[in-house]
This record gives structure tokens, C-alpha cells and sequence, in this order.
């Protein structure tokens, strides 16, 4: 972290809108947010929006830097939305709610819009793979993804002689909170972890799955669970904003407890003993997202 390159960056971004001088800025994510949010106090005339994706690292962890850094947000917070030229997009109730009970009034317009959506015609109806039984993860690879609760939850599948592949899939990232390619190399030997690495072809990744599984501490509306239920696939996510709010609990997947590796093995097992179960959960999947995550409706919206 270079404070003069974060005031250097603030005025690049001042200077670029004043010679641009748009109709309509979007801002997407928290340092665009933080950046923009002031920058707006410059221009009366531009319209901004804000898209709150997920309050992520700061506000979800307890360790002495965030709350440091938490302290700090709020404040900018507080001064940033009192702006009433900037609208606000969340993607669950609970962002807003929290930070309205840490003091941040929204003057300008609020609306709430469940993800990005998802190209249904990119998704076609699948039947699962019947020679093997695949849970895939497909994540960032970030602690508080849940991958190593996912890695967890392998051994424990693996240790009671469960024949069920478990993969994850992702790129190593350039975030603090990235798993190392050592801990993947240590999973692969002793918890019978597949890694797959990085892939662009989602919808054909999913189509190789049985249950798509995202055991995430905390999202604003998770991309992976909108494709699962495009591709009619049950899943198993945590009962938290974000992940809660893309399934229909019992229907179209299951719920369980963050950080718990443990009722994650029972769920997958759970969903693996009863075929019936799962593949009417897939179908009600796909009705669900054809009525509220097709990408038509969402960027209306």
C-alpha cells in the first residue's frame, strides 16, 4: 500500500472525468466505490452509480487491520452516499441493512438487484454423469471461499470410502488471502483433491458435475450459484448474505454453517444418496434462474 500512489490515483480519476465529462458514471466494487463516491462531489452535473457487489475482506473479518480499515470506510461511507446524485445498486438486503445500522444514510435512490444474471442460452439442460459422481467448486481460490473446508470435507469423504470425485476449480490469485499452489500440491496427495486450475468453459464444467459447491464466509451475489442453477444443478452453499439469497433453501440446494467442513461432508452425502432429490432440485434450479437471474430481466433491471 503506497498512500501516494492512492492520492496520485485519486487525482488521475478527477482529472479523466473532467475531460471526459460523461453523462453517467458506474462504479463497481469498493476502491472504485471510495474513489468515485468523492470525485462525485466535483461534478453536480454527472449521474452516478454505485453497484455494491459484496462488503468482502474489510467488513467480514475481525483481526486488527480490518477493523482499522473498517473504521475508515464507514466515515467515507457516511460522507459519500449523503451525495443525492448517487444511486446505489446492491445485490442483497443484508449489505444495506448493515451498513444502515452502522450509520450510512442513502439519500440517493437504492435498488436491489440479485447478480449480474446469466446468459441462459449458454446453459443447456444436462443430465448428470451417471459413471462417476463430481462435486466441483468453481472459486477464486481465496480462504474465505471456503476451499479449504471443501479440501476438508474431501479427506472426511475420502477417509469413509465415499467414491466421489471432488475438484476444484480456479487460478491461483494475487490476494492475501490466496490459497498457495503448495497447500493445492498437499490436498491433492492427502484429501483426494482434483484441481483443474483455471477454466473459461463454466458451462461445460458444470455439466460434468453431480452438485456444484460454494461453502463461501461471505458474498454479494455469487456468479458461480446463478450459473449452477442455469446449468440445472443442485448445490450446497453456507447460510450467509449473498449465497442464502441465490437458492431457494430445500429446492433447489442446501444450506449449511460456514467453516464447517464437516456438515459439508454430511450435505454431499446427503445429496448423493438420494438421486431423486437432486435432480429435482436441478430442474427447480433452472426454473428458478429462468424466472429471476435471465440476463434479459437483470439488465433491464
Amino acid at each position: 500500500f503506497s498512500l501516494t500512489q492512492e492520492i496520485k490515483s485519486f487525482f488521475e480519476i478527477l482529472f479523466l472525468i473532467k475531460s471526459l465529462n460523461p453523462n453517467l458514471i458506474h462504479l463497481i466494487s469498493l476502491k472504485p466505490t471510495i474513489y468515485g463516491g468523492l470525485v462525485a462531489n466535483f461534478f453536480s452535473k454527472i449521474k452516478f452509480v454505485i453497484s455494491i457487489t459484496g462488503l468482502g475482506y474489510v467488513f467480514n473479518n475481525s483481526n486488527i487491520k480490518a477493523l482499522f480499515l473498517k473504521k475508515i470506510f464507514l466515515v467515507l461511507f457516511k460522507s459519500i452516499f449523503k451525495n443525492k446524485n448517487i444511486s446505489t445498486i446492491f445485490q442483497n438486503s443484508d449489505n444495506k441493512s448493515y451498513l444502515e445500522s452502522m450509520g450510512v444514510n442513502f439519500s440517493g435512490k437504492v435498488k436491489i438487484i440479485k447478480g449480474a444474471g446469466v446468459n441462459l442460452k449458454d446453459f443447456k439442460i444436462i443430465e448428470e454423469p451417471k459413471d462417476y459422481f463430481r462435486v466441483i467448486m468453481v472459486s477464486r481460490l481465496l480462504k474465505d471461499k471456503g476451499v479449504r473446508e471443501f479440501a476438508e470435507a474431501s479427506k472426511i469423504l475420502f477417509e469413509q470410502k465415499s467414491e466421489i470425485q471432488m475438484i476444484i476449480v480456479g487460478g491461483i490469485d494475487e490476494n492475501p488471502m490466496s490459497i498457495k499452489e503448495e497447500d493445492i500440491i498437499e490436498w491433492k496427495n492427502n484429501n483426494n483433491i482434483e484441481w483443474w486450475g483455471f477454466k473459461e468453459n463454466i458451462p461445460e464444467i458444470m455439466s460434468l458435475a453431480n452438485i456444484i459447491c460454494l461453502p463461501s464466509y461471505h458474498e454479494g451475489f455469487p456468479k458461480v450459484l446463478i450459473e449452477a442453477a442455469a446449468a440445472s444443478r443442485a448445490v450446497i452453499t453456507t447460510n450467509v448474505p449473498g449465497c442464502r439469497d441465490a437458492i431457494i433453501p430445500d429446492k433447489t440446494g442446501i444450506l449449511i454453517p460456514p467453516k464447517s467442513s464437516l456438515d459439508l461432508s454430511k450435505a454431499i452425502q446427503k445429496l448423493k444418496n438420494d438421486d431423486h432429490k437432486r435432480y429435482k432440485m436441478g430442474l427447480e434450479a433452472r426454473k428458478h434462474a429462468e424466472i429471476y437471474f435471465n440476463l434479459d430481466k437483470i439488465t433491464k433491471e
